[in-house]
């Protein structure tokens, strides 16, 4: 397996997530990956909702990435406890994850169920390296009627973020390296 070229891209990416499901929100976790090794000291997920709330909660991130299977890279999740951060990770429309560096940069910002541009919002948590950035929709959602046990993940073959696509819901594999990457 080829190394990644240091420097020209980020070595961390959002790689899985689930957030919500019918009734009580349950097993809510957002997944980082990326190249073994990395210590994540300094990153921070970020997280915003659509309409009026913006940026309503961060997560700051620790521990080092380890390599999976002598590939070269790895997973670690961070569990969202419920009544954590407001009520949990938001669903409906327009929300988004956002990925910042130790250097305080937007490493990643995505949407799921619809675009979103990040924003400080009303009553918001603080501004954050990502604010006034496009998010894409992701292009696949959890329905209210889903698993606890599903999740949204990126697939396919690659180094970084851009490399892979999203799929799902599909059965949830928090802390490992996603099936078919």
């Amino acid at each position: 397996t080829p190394e990644p070229t240091p420097g020209t891209q980020e070595p961390v990416w959002i790689n899985e997530f689930h957030y919500d499901n019918q009734g009580t929100d349950q097993n809510e976790f957002i997944e980082v990956a990326g190249v073994a090794g990395t210590n994540l000291q300094g990153y921070k997920l970020v997280l915003y909702s659509g309409g009026d709330s913006g940026h309503y909660g961060t997560i700051n991130l620790s521990g080092t990435i380890q390599d999976e299977g002598n590939t070269g890279y790895g997973a670690i999740s961070f569990d969202i406890p419920l009544n954590s951060i407001e009520t949990g990770l938001q669903n409906g429309l327009n929300d988004g994850i956002g990925l910042v560096n130790p250097d305080n940069e937007c490493a990643e910002f995505f949407s799921y169920e619809g675009d979103l541009t990040a924003s400080i919002g009303v009553g918001a948590a603080g501004g954050s390296a990502c604010d006034g950035e496009e998010g894409k929709d992701i292009g696949v959602f959890e329905p209210n009627n889903g698993s606890e046990n599903d999740s949204l993940q990126r697939t396919g073959q690659g180094f970084y973020a851009n490399d892979f696509t999203w799929v799902g819901p599909v059965t949830a594999s928090g802390g490992f390296i996603n099936n078919e990457q």
